[in-house]
């Protein structure tokens, strides 16, 4: 019994972590899985094995996976890797069960595994939800609900600057009392990009967020006097994501020099 998933990273538009609503976007950065099932039973040791359980537990069956995973995500950078896996594990695994769910249902498991794992603070089902369907998706984590989804329809690039340095969600346990403080301001931001000015709330996040967890703002002034529309820390980091006019692209990347990488906008 062996089954494949597919989905795909995303960038931060507007971070939920403040004040529980966020809006990100899908970028194409592929991750593809391809799980086969054993007789045996499932030991919950890691992020996909939680994943994989939301999908048993749904059809009260029990298996033993052997996983396979080939990501063009760099981890722990921001750029939504872990949605991505749970979106391609919970997949694959109803291919390989023969199954099917709604979209919103995989979304539901992602969340759930996500939460359960502690991979995530919020949920994240802003990421999950532009991670599987591309385009724009603004969400109230606290509540599960998709607020709206959009296509993306500016003609622009993302480059994203991809530093050594890895960021992980759990780290940030101990700064959440103080950045829930910005959570008013947080809250205009994402107003601003649900009203459609999400180039200017992308830039307003990233210069919230960065100094608050610790990043440089020298990234995004090097981006926006580069030519770009827009540029942000992408989730907790360490990845900075900007969104540049196709005739400026070779300028942001020089700006930022060979840290960088150039990603077509998975527009949904």
């Amino acid at each position: 019994m062996i089954g494949k998933g597919k989905s795909f990273g995303a960038i931060t538009i507007v971070s939920a972590i403040a004040s529980g609503k966020g809006c990100a976007l899908g970028i194409d950065l592929p991750l593809e899985v391809e799980i086969e099932l054993e007789r045996g039973e499932l030991e919950k040791k890691s992020f996909v094995d939680f994943c994989i359980q939301e999908v048993f537990s749904h059809f009260n069956v029990s298996w033993k996976p052997r996983v396979k995973i080939d990501s063009k995500i760099p981890q722990a950078r921001g750029l939504k890797s872990s949605s991505a896996v749970a979106n391609a594990v919970i997949i694959a695994a109803l291919d390989a069960l023969g199954e099917s769910v709604g979209k919103e249902e995989i979304l539901k498991m992602n969340v759930e595994a996500s939460r359960k794992a502690g991979v995530s603070i919020t949920g994240a089902l802003d990421d999950a939800s532009a991670c599987l369907w591309g385009g724009l998706t603004f969400t109230d984590n606290r509540r599960d609900v998709i607020l709206k989804r959009e296509k993306f329809e500016e003609d622009l690039k993302c480059i994203l600057y991809i530093p050594e340095k890895v960021s992980y969600t759990r780290d940030l346990l101990l700064k959440l009392e103080n950045i829930k403080k910005y959570s008013d301001v947080v809250d205009s931001i994402f107003s601003l990009a649900y009203e459609g000015r999400v180039c200017e709330a992308m830039t307003l996040n990233g210069l919230v967020y960065s100094p608050v967890l610790g990043f440089p703002v020298q990234r995004i002034v090097e981006a926006i006097g580069a030519g770009a529309r827009s540029c942000s820390l992408s989730g907790t980091g360490s990845a900075f994501a900007a969104l540049v006019p196709q005739n400026r692209v070779k300028d942001v990347v020089d700006a930022w020099g060979n840290r960088t990488m150039s990603v077509d906008i998975r527009r949904g």
